[in-house]
């Protein structure tokens, strides 16, 4: 067995994998982001437990992801965005609509994908408005080419599935006239086998 066998045998899927995935996102924000208006202490308790319920329902929604992959994705994109107004940290959370976003385009449900990120795109655009002054056009322009890449990585991993998917059923259908003609003639020389 070759070690990128052996590395892929290894390698979680699935459920696996999302709660893999929601679980390292969840440590990365909480330890991270948090960790830092912990220690600088300037935050108001309400404000404190509403941020920690939003990463965990952002992270947690990760977990369901496979099932229900557009409520997710929206449901992931409305709770960072009111991460981000209610907390004052700038953290990764984004992470976890980003790779909502990835998983819808990677079903084939590209305008449901589009529509989420121009939401994305729209809400951080919005973010002077509610007095961010971290926001600014070269921002909000580099996060719809982020988004506009995970779409296109989504979409194309979907193209290459579907015509694997097509190929093989094409080979299948190719597949049966030769074991008809097989049968035929093993039948075929049977029954003149019979008759001499």
């Amino acid at each position: 067995m070759s070690s990128f066998a052996q590395v892929r045998s290894w390698v979680p899927r699935g459920v696996r994998a999302d709660a893999l995935l929601a679980f390292g996102v969840f440590v990365l924000v909480a330890f991270v982001a948090e960790g830092q208006r912990l220690r600088g202490g300037g935050c108001s308790s309400a404000a404190l437990v509403v941020s920690w319920l939003l990463i965990t329902a952002v992270c947690g929604g990760l977990l369901v992801r496979r099932r229900y992959p557009v409520v997710v994705g929206w449901c992931t994109v409305v709770a960072t965005g009111a991460y981000y107004l209610v907390s004052d940290i700038d953290g990764p959370l984004v992470v976890v609509p980003v790779v909502a976003l990835y998983g819808i385009a990677a079903q084939g449900r590209l305008l449901a994908a589009v529509a989420m990120a121009a939401a994305m795109v729209v809400g951080v655009s919005a973010g002077p408005l509610t007095g961010d002054s971290d926001v600014n056009g070269t921002a909000v322009f580099m996060l719809g080419g982020w988004l506009v890449a995970v779409v296109a990585l989504g979409n194309g991993r979907h193209s290459r599935l579907a015509y694997a998917e097509e190929e093989a059923r094409l080979r299948a259908t190719e597949e049966r006239p030769r074991i008809a003609r097989e049968l035929h003639d093993v039948i075929g020389h049977n029954i003149s086998m019979i008759n001499v």
